[in-house]
């Protein structure tokens, strides 16, 4: 059983198939089966439904399958969630409530539930009157996200995060992490714009996205 907040890495997942972790609740459902199916053929008492005792038996032997079958389904489902910072808004102004978005996605094939955790470096997070995401303090909030499975048009989703840029500074930056919330196990997988850096252009009297060596336009 994984532990709770799981957040698995992608490449020994990459390097080890789903399937090989449910192998022995495999070998165990079978082995069950086999024996339940002797133990009817060997003791035909056992074929009266109606007795209470065998009655107990069917429900134990039952609650034993459904649980072979539930943590079989669990290992060998997972959520496969991608993020990133929203990189389409490419200038920001000193002194007014900037707006930034965070994205994510699933490409899996269970529906999962966790925080954004969005950090920032000389930027400040004003509380807002219907904002949706939890102001843990100036610098840092998290943004709750409940993602469907891969084939659902809820598998994506967008939420916005309200800023403003301390006064004075050449530039700033935000940084994305994901924290899990759910007893899903989660693979995280960060795209490129997991963090970016704005810096001051004088030219034009704003902050800029920087990305490499030069900005973006």
């Amino acid at each position: 059983m994984l532990p709770l907040n799981a957040v698995l890495p992608p490449t020994p997942l990459g390097i080890v198939p789903r399937s090989y972790f449910a192998l022995p609740y495999i070998v165990v459902f079978v082995a069950v089966l086999i024996v339940v199916l002797v133990l009817f053929v060997k003791f035909p008492s056992l074929r009266k439904y109606r007795r209470k005792r065998n009655i107990l038996i069917y429900l134990v032997v039952a609650l034993t399958l459904v649980l072979l079958v539930y943590q079989i389904d669990f290992v060998t489902k997972v959520a496969i969630v991608e993020y990133s910072i929203d990189d389409s808004v490419h200038t920001f102004y000193p002194g007014e409530v900037n707006e930034i978005s965070v994205y994510c996605s699933n490409s899996g094939d269970r529906a999962c539930s966790f925080y954004l955790v969005l950090s920032s470096v000389n930027a400040s997070f004003p509380a807002q009157t219907q904002q949706t995401y939890l102001q843990v303090n100036n610098t840092m909030v998290k943004v709750p996200f409940l993602l469907h499975e891969r084939w659902s048009s809820m598998s994506a989703d967008s939420k916005p995060v309200f800023f403003t840029i301390d006064e004075n500074v050449t530039g700033f930056s935000f940084s994305l992490s994901l924290e899990a919330d759910s007893y899903n196990p989660v693979v995280v997988y960060s795209a490129p714009f997991s963090s970016i850096r704005c810096v001051w252009n004088e030219t034009e009297s704003c902050y800029k996205l920087k990305y490499g060596g030069g900005f973006i336009v």
